[in-house]
């Protein structure tokens, strides 16, 4: 069953039981800054390439020379997630990307082209292949444990953490890691710039990104843990549809304090959030300190847990965040991150 039926019948699917986020990392455009958010620059940049922080910390300087730019910061990632709440091997490892290994990717296909028959190198396309970064930590940890990568172009983080939350509901008791992993290269950023020019003369448009993301989540809480008390996922809903239903999760589970929005300045994507300017509540857009990429939503995510965590500069202490994302017009969600 393809996943778009499977979340056509999912439709206004809602968490039996709330869940928990005991952790969470990420290797960002922003090296895990928050403390500015409204005076930050990245959004002047042209492309939002992710700050990679110090590998030798994590992973084997020896086996790192052999990794690609992706599976280092994937991997890094992961491990930080897990050292900050000090599980050693998760219950499952779920990640979802939209690209998968560009980098790789590319140089397998430039090889395959200028090769003129000659034998190729394997190691490029043994690593251009989805689901690279989540067996890599599945070998680096030795964890045998269930193992799934979501490509599902903008939907696939949101498939990878409903996938999390099937598993939660039946096992509540389980430490579910959960990731989403994007990387930017030259080539992608010229053909994305070209697409942009040639579809729209709105020259406002966020800079391209990547970005990686995890999240440690449990149906168990622990000390420190945030609640993640409403997900629901919608396929081919009009606005006036979303608004009801967002309506009806507000009565179940409270106004929420801030709300963060993927608006990216392209106008037929941005028409798609118009009805959330009449709830009065106020607004951050998380794209133009992330960029754009496929599972760009995973940062939001991230952000909202760094701000209920930390504080945000311009809001006193909220305690309740929505993410509401949508991809293509198609695939919309809501997450609510509560205290």
């Amino acid at each position: 069953m393809v996943l778009e039926e499977i979340v056509r019948r999912c439709y206004f699917q809602k968490f039996r039981m709330k869940i928990y986020i005991t952790s969470e990392s990420a290797i960002t455009a922003l090296n895990g800054d928050i403390s500015n958010w409204e005076t930050n620059p990245l959004e002047k940049e042209n492309v939002l390439s992710c700050i990679e922080p110090n590998y030798a910390e994590f992973l084997d300087p020896r086996a790192t020379r052999r990794m690609s730019r992706m599976m280092k910061m994937g991997m890094t990632a992961a491990l930080m997630c897990l050292q900050k709440s000090n599980v050693n091997i998760p219950d499952a490892i779920i990640t979802a990307t939209g690209l998968g290994c560009l980098a790789d990717t590319d140089a397998f296909l430039s090889k395959l082209s200028h090769g003129e028959g000659q034998v190729l190198n394997p190691t490029p396309f043994i690593q251009s292949t989805h689901n690279t970064v989540s067996g890599a930590i599945a070998l680096h940890l030795q964890c045998h444990n269930y193992n799934n990568t979501f490509t599902q172009r903008g939907f696939s983080f949101e498939s990878a953490l409903t996938e999390a939350s099937l598993l939660l509901n039946e096992y509540p008791n389980q430490n579910i890691l959960v990731g989403a992993l994007d990387e930017t290269i030259h080539r992608v950023n010229q053909i994305i710039q070209q697409l942009r020019d040639l579809k729209t003369s709105n020259h406002k448009m966020v800079p391209v990104g990547e970005g990686f993301s995890f999240f440690l989540l449990s149906g168990i809480p622990v000390a420190d843990a945030l609640t993640l008390s409403c997900f629901k996922t919608f396929y081919n809903t009009p606005a006036e549809q979303l608004h009801a239903a967002y309506s009806e999760i507000v009565s179940q589970e409270a106004i929420p304090d801030l709300i963060l929005l993927g608006t990216n300045g392209n106008e037929k994507n941005d028409r798609q959030y118009d009805w959330i300017s009449s709830l009065k509540i106020p607004v951050l857009n998380y794209k133009k300190y992330c960029g754009e990429y496929p599972t760009a939503p995973a940062f939001a995510h991230w952000m909202a847990c760094n701000i209920l965590r930390k504080g945000h500069s311009g809001m006193n202490n909220p305690k309740k965040i929505l993410i509401y994302n949508h991809s293509e017009g198609r695939n919309h969600s809501f997450t609510f991150i509560e205290k």
